[in-house]
């Protein structure tokens, strides 16, 4: 039998999860690997030329740093190389530097999408967004593509 939750359940769940914080990730730091670090900073140098300050900001398998590049703060993401995945970014980048011209987008940073050497690493970078964090957006932002109309009309014009 698949339990099954309640509106109500959900509704002190959600209050729950809302209000209260068991974790004090300020107070976490994250382990660095000073040979993956400087594997990312090697891609930066060859396809970002000139990228400073490389600080680690989120671990795991989708690595994320914040940095320098051009007199900007850029976000930096490595994640592990799969020829699809690889393929799918690719994808995206055309698709976010096509809707930059009609709507703000964070898109990537030229040359968009590369991978290390061995093909063990893809990096990313664009443009560090500030102002409000993610935990305090409206609660329907991750719908803004189908209820925000200029991103619903930049949507149909690039897939036509």
């Amino acid at each position: 039998m698949v339990p099954v939750m309640t509106d109500k359940d959900f509704e002190m769940l959600n209050e729950f999860i809302n209000n209260y914080h068991l974790i004090d990730f300020s107070a976490i730091e994250i382990a660095t690997d000073e040979a993956y670090d400087q594997k990312v900073q090697h891609v930066l140098d060859e396809y970002w030329p000139g990228t400073t300050d490389l600080t680690l900001m989120k671990g795991g398998d989708d690595v994320v740093y914040s940095a320098m590049y051009n007199g900007e703060k850029v976000i930096v993401k490595s994640t592990p190389y799969d020829e699809h995945d690889y393929a799918t970014t690719l994808l995206y980048n055309d698709f976010l530097n096509f809707l930059k011209e009609e709507i703000d987008v964070a898109y990537y940073i030229e040359p968009g999408v590369e991978h290390s050497d061995d093909r063990e690493l893809t990096i990313t970078m664009s443009l560090f967004a500030t102002g409000i964090a993610p935990r305090d957006l409206p609660p329907n932002q991750p719908l803004s593509w189908v209820v925000d109309e200029e991103a619903v009309k930049a949507n149909g014009k690039f897939w036509g």
